[in-house]
């Protein structure tokens, strides 16, 4: 049976590609019912996703009302995992979006995260997919329903390694454009864009992406996920990636190839002792991203000549619609040498001296989306706070003041 579902899949995708218009999402709001999904101490993950995923529609909704906006769910009641699939396939959707709440048994871990379908290459990446997989457990003759899948063992984990996700760097890009919308506007810490084997994904024919909004384990970040507030700012992260994404997808008929025309080979980040970052104060996730992390632009001209750096300012207004996207990838209170050892295998490098610092960035691009996927190289690099900074000539400027002038 799930070699014939493999089969299939190569016929939906040629379909949905051949149009590259984004005319229905499905949103699935984690658990629900019986399923409790993660506990906090004061609050249920299936609460706190269907609420977030009906203010993320309804946002939808209004910002694209030619969008067909489907849920797996609008209340509390249980859907079985292969059900949320099927609703996304038999709507024939264009993308799938899947949300919830992490958790850890150490309450220090905090942070959102996003997942692709795929093999999970770190330990934290399978214990993700065995919790959320584990919904199958409330369901009555799950080993028959799911070929005889056990969300506890590693071993069936393997079924997994015969996916061929042609929606791969779709998903990607979503995955992309969600956590750099959560950084920016929910300001939430970016552990990254992952993959691990989920069965919720697994059963989709569209690109797919699940979402780990927080974790409702850490009593700061469950205040943040019950509350009014976070819930309005996690939607409305999730409704601007999607216009991210509808806007790219329908701009380029074949987007998959305009992305490894960006970077040949987009990577997953698998991190380790990066995918458990310790607790701190906002001030001390401040330092770090300004000391290990940088938006650094170094361009060469001539004969390899780097540019004098500049002194920027962060632009607030400008007639210039000549945007560049570039990503950051250190930060430094003295003038580094070009041959640093962070520095001297980067291609492209923009050096620049803001507020108070020197700030290295890599690469060039015309739009967030291709840079979104080279940061997530450099994060598997090692660049783990690498982010995206757009710059109007020399001046940076706000993501939001980019994408004004690039008329998106």
């Amino acid at each position: 049976m799930v070699l014939v579902l493999i089969m299939l899949l190569p016929r939906d995708a040629q379909a949905r590609d051949k149009s590259g218009r984004i005319t229905t999402i499905v949103i699935d709001a984690g658990h629900g019912g019986k399923d409790p999904g993660a506990l906090g101490r004061n609050s249920r993950e299936k609460d706190i996703t269907l609420k977030v995923a009906l203010k993320t529609g309804e946002l939808i909704r209004k910002q694209h009302p030619d969008v067909k906006v489907v849920y797996t769910r609008t209340k509390d009641e249980f859907i079985e995992l292969h059900r949320r699939a099927e609703i996304a396939n038999r709507t024939k959707a264009d993308l799938f979006i899947s949300i919830h709440c992490n958790a850890h048994k150490s309450r220090t871990h905090y942070g959102a995260e996003t997942f692709v379908m795929g093999l999970h290459r770190s330990q934290a990446n399978l214990d993700v997919a065995r919790f959320e997989n584990a919904a199958i457990l409330y369901e009555d003759d799950y080993k028959e329903k799911y070929e005889g899948f056990d969300p506890n063992s590693p071993e069936s984990y393997i079924i997994f390694s015969m996916y061929q996700n042609i929606y791969r760097e779709q998903s990607l890009l979503m995955a992309s454009l969600v956590q750099n919308e959560l950084g920016d506007k929910s300001k939430r810490f970016d552990r990254g864009v992952k993959e691990a084997g989920f069965l919720v994904l697994y059963r989709t024919t569209m690109p797919s992406v699940l979402v780990e909004l927080g974790f409702i384990s850490n009593s700061n970040e469950e205040e943040y996920l019950r509350s009014s507030q976070g819930q309005q700012q996690l939607a409305e992260s999730l409704a601007a990636a999607f216009t991210s994404y509808r806007q790219h997808t329908e701009k380029n008929s074949k987007p998959r190839e305009v992305i490894s025309q960006a970077r040949p080979n987009p990577t997953i980040i698998n991190t380790t002792s990066a995918d458990s970052p310790a607790m701190a104060s906002p001030e001390t996730l401040s330092v770090v991203r300004n000391t290990q992390t940088g938006s650094l632009d170094t361009q060469k001209t001539g004969q390899g000549k780097r540019q004098e750096p500049q002194s920027v300012k962060t632009k607030t207004s400008s007639s210039v619609t000549d945007v560049t996207w570039r990503v950051q990838i250190l930060t430094s209170p003295k003038k580094l040498n070009q041959s640093h050892s962070k520095l001297k295998n980067m291609g492209n490098i923009f050096e620049y001296y803001h507020k108070g610092a020197w700030k290295y960035t890599t690469g060039a691009f015309s739009t967030e989306e291709e840079a979104l996927v080279y940061r997530n190289q450099l994060k598997n690099q090692g660049f783990s706070d690498a982010f995206v900074v757009p710059f109007a000539g020399n001046e940076r400027i706000t993501p939001e003041e980019a994408r004004k002038l690039q008329g998106k």
